[in-house]
């Protein structure tokens, strides 16, 4: 499977086991961190399939949990405190052409993908609150950008601030 593929919160199985789980992201390269119940497991990407709904019996999958090593997360305050809780999606802050080499047509792509890290970054620091700056134009990145936040189950609520041109997001945890 290729991971670039799949976003973050998309409901994968383990094949070598049959235990499903969230996607959280890519920790090296064709590995896979995988949610599965409290537990993060890493899985190889070639063990994993998407599917549709995770309809499994809650109680198999319990016991399927005791069989995976669960991996510890360390939480760093220093760099949950310096973390920069802006991320300016126009291309000009991003030297775009030096950073992103292909067609014009991946400039959405490019900040879909810029999007997704800071996310990511801000989930892993246990950052409750971010603004993403997205522009004031069609209303396809913005559009785009809502559609990704609902994909992340820590993603509590959003808004439309400063005229529209951004957007507040508050994050949960457990």
């Amino acid at each position: 499977m290729d991971l670039s593929n799949l976003w973050i919160g998309d409901t994968v199985k383990i094949v070598s086991n049959g235990t499903t789980g969230k996607f959280e992201g890519a920790e090296k390269p064709n590995v896979a961190k995988v949610k599965v119940g409290t537990k993060y497991v890493m899985v190889e990407a070639k063990d994993l399939e998407v599917v549709e709904a995770d309809m499994e019996d809650v109680f198999a999958q319990a016991q399927k949990l005791e069989t995976l090593s669960p991996v510890e997360e360390e939480f760093d305050l220093i760099a949950s405190v310096e973390f920069n809780r802006t991320l300016d999606l126009h291309l000009d802050k991003w030297n775009y052409q030096k950073a992103w080499q292909y067609q014009e047509a991946n400039e959405l792509e490019f900040q879909k993908n810029q999007c997704k890290k800071f996310l990511k970054e801000a989930i892993a620091l246990k950052v409750e609150r971010v603004v993403i700056i997205h522009g004031i134009g069609g209303g396809v990145l913005k559009s785009q950008i809502e559609w990704l936040l609902e994909k992340y189950e820590e993603v509590q609520r959003f808004a439309s601030i400063n005229g529209g041109g951004a957007m507040e997001v508050w994050l949960t945890y457990d």
